[in-house]
């Protein structure tokens, strides 16, 4: 009877620890199950980031090619993206519109880049970088010096430096046209160095 009794504990504590080991394997299981939870969600995450830019190309939406900020870089003419000729342009309208998209003005007779536009174009490309969808116009004027034809080319090439500036800076050259007015769309009707002066200029429109 005393052999039966040490038996039948001997079996209990042996179903006992079976149980108790089975409780720890399901508890170390269940643990091994929740902590991939952090990595699944940084691979949706991932996922999701796939999605959104498929199609765009490696560049991003909205944003230059390797190949056109390459040239933008060194000087060279981007190639310019043909309009539908369905396009309407309209001037800044809203707060953050005007806020970001300011004239920016030239030297007597010259087409680069001045210090203090910089600025100005490194909030445009932020601006259309926060706004990928964004097209602009890029319109170049001059004073009343020279002739026509010499302006009109004259608007060009500050119209064409402005755009490859912004290239340089991020933007695809696909969003930003540009066409030149010369001589005919003066800011100041004036016949002075204040009015010549207001009048060598880039001003930016919105294309629709």
């Amino acid at each position: 009877m005393v052999e039966y009794t040490k038996q039948r504990e001997e079996r209990m504590k042996r179903i006992i620890w079976g149980v108790g080991l089975l409780g720890i394997l399901f508890l170390v299981a269940g643990c091994a199950g929740l902590a991939p939870s952090r990595p699944v969600a940084g691979k949706a995450k991932a996922e999701r980031t796939a999605r959104s830019t498929e199609g765009l190309g490696a560049e991003g939406v909205g944003l230059a090619t390797k190949d056109e900020q390459a040239l933008a870089l060194k000087g060279a003419d981007v190639p310019l993206a043909k309009g539908t000729g369905e396009e309407r342009v309209r001037p800044p309208l809203s707060a953050e519109e005007k806020e970001a998209f300011v004239s920016i003005y030239f030297d007597f007779d010259k087409s680069d880049i001045r210090a203090d536009a910089r600025p100005i174009l490194e909030k445009i490309a932020t601006y259309l970088k926060e706004h990928p969808k964004a097209r602009i116009a890029i319109e170049g004027n001059c004073d009343e010096w020279g002739t026509e034809e010499y302006n009109m080319v004259l608007g060009e090439r500050r119209a064409l430096a402005t755009r490859r500036y912004l290239v340089s800076l991020g933007i695809s050259a696909g969003r930003l046209n540009t066409v030149s007015f010369g001589e005919e769309n003066p800011a100041d009707l004036g016949h002075n160095d204040e009015a010549w002066q207001a009048n060598r200029r880039c001003e930016f429109k919105i294309v629709e």
